[in-house]
């Protein structure tokens, strides 16, 4: 199974670091595989101009999708909390709200509205970046010398408000119409 055009015999490896006295050089042949050899030179020849690795050129993700999951023919914009559920045989279902488009909260069991609820795949279209700020009272502000690594309080006292990024995402369906979700109603 080995040719002898897939072989490629080398004369001569050795140490290059120096030593305080000259040893006798040892030759040894020994036979590595064409590809190897040819890997070898390769890595040699990059190492050589400065790059140790070839840089791949990041090809650009063009269509991204998300997943849309509807409930009675409207589109679920948020989920609320998650509970247990007891029916009258004694048997436990785990239950999930589910908010829609309407602005109602359904009732649903968790897992079959998950694996068989309706759901489509929607590409993005387009994403608007805003925030949602909180305003949380007043606090006492605070300086930072940051040469003399210490943080020491002005006295003044500063609204303390809270940024919360909140993105909105529109997505074309299949049947051509475009949805606005939020992030959080998204998969």
């Amino acid at each position: 199974m080995d040719n002898k055009k897939d072989k490629v015999e080398v004369d001569s490896l050795q140490d290059e670091t120096p030593t305080s006295t000259p040893e006798p050089i040892k030759e040894e042949k020994i036979t590595i595989n064409r590809k190897d050899f040819d890997s070898l030179v390769s890595r040699v020849a990059s190492i050589e101009k400065g790059s140790v690795t070839e840089e791949k050129e990041v090809e650009e993700i063009k269509n991204r999708t998300a997943l849309i999951r509807f409930l009675e023919e409207k589109p679920v914009i948020g989920f609320g909390a998650t509970y247990e559920k007891k029916d009258v045989d004694g048997r436990r279902y785990l239950m999930l709200q589910v908010i829609t488009d309407d602005k109602k909260i359904h009732e649903v069991e968790y897992l079959p509205f998950m694996n068989q609820g309706k759901q489509e795949l929607g590409e993005i279209v387009n994403i608007e970046q805003g925030f949602e700020v909180i305003k949380n009272g007043m606090l006492d502000e605070t300086k930072y010398d940051y040469k003399n690594y210490k943080s020491y309080q002005t006295g003044e006292k500063v609204e303390n408000v809270v940024k919360i990024p909140k993105n909105m995402y529109t997505l074309k369906l299949k049947d051509g119409r475009e949805i606005t979700l939020p992030e959080k109603a998204l998969n």
